[in-house]
C-alpha cells in the first residue's frame, strides 16, 4: 500500500512538473525567437541624404524655375524623404519664391511644396523643413527651386535631401 501510494505520489509530482517546465520552457522559446527578429526598413538602418551644389546657369534655371535632380533610388527600393531644404538666388527684383518636391525633373507631376522660403536679403533665399514624400525604385527625386525671375547668372545654390531606404512592398 505503501508503494503504491509513492507511486502514485511521484506520478502526479511530475505531471504538474511536466506542465510547469512546458508553460515555462515555451514562454522562453518564443521570447528567443522574438529577440531574432529585426525591422529592415527602421528609418536609421538605411539612412540616405544627397547635397548638390551646382551653378545656377542657363543650362539648369530657366527664368521660372531651377531644377535639382538627385540620383535615381536603388532597384528593390524606395526612398522616404522626411526633410529638404535649398538656397538659391533671385534676379534683382525677383519675388513670388517656392519650393516644391517632385520626382523626374517633372514639375507637373505629383509634387508637394515646402513651406514658404525666407529671403536673406541681396535675393539669397532659404528654406528647409520636414516632409513626407516618396520616390519608387528607379525614380529621381527632384526640388523645384522657383520665383518670378530666378537668377541665371554664375551664382551657386545648393538643394539637399534627407531620409531613408526601405525595402519595396
Amino acid at each position: 500500500m505503501k508503494r503504491s501510494r509513492k507511486v502514485i505520489f511521484f506520478a502526479a509530482v511530475s505531471v504538474v512538473s511536466l506542465a510547469v517546465i512546458s508553460t515555462v520552457g515555451s514562454k522562453t522559446v518564443r521570447a528567443a525567437v522574438a529577440t531574432l527578429i529585426q525591422n529592415i526598413d527602421e528609418p536609421g538602418r538605411n539612412p540616405y541624404h544627397q547635397a548638390i551644389i551646382f551653378g545656377q546657369d542657363s543650362g539648369s534655371c530657366t527664368p521660372f524655375v531651377c531644377t535639382v535632380n538627385f540620383p535615381a533610388v536603388p532597384a528593390g527600393k524606395r526612398l522616404v524623404v522626411t526633410y529638404a531644404s535649398a538656397y538659391y538666388s533671385l534676379a534683382s527684383g525677383g519675388a513670388e519664391q517656392n519650393v516644391s518636391i517632385g520626382a523626374n525633373g517633372n514639375f507637373f507631376s505629383d509634387f508637394q511644396y515646402l513651406a514658404a522660403p525666407s529671403n536673406l536679403g541681396f535675393n539669397r533665399v532659404i528654406v528647409g523643413g520636414p516632409i513626407t514624400y516618396y520616390v519608387d525604385a528607379g525614380n529621381m527625386p527632384s526640388l523645384f527651386l522657383g520665383g518670378n525671375q530666378v537668377s541665371t547668372g554664375s551664382l551657386s545654390a545648393e538643394a539637399t535631401i534627407a531620409g531613408y531606404l526601405i525595402s519595396a512592398p
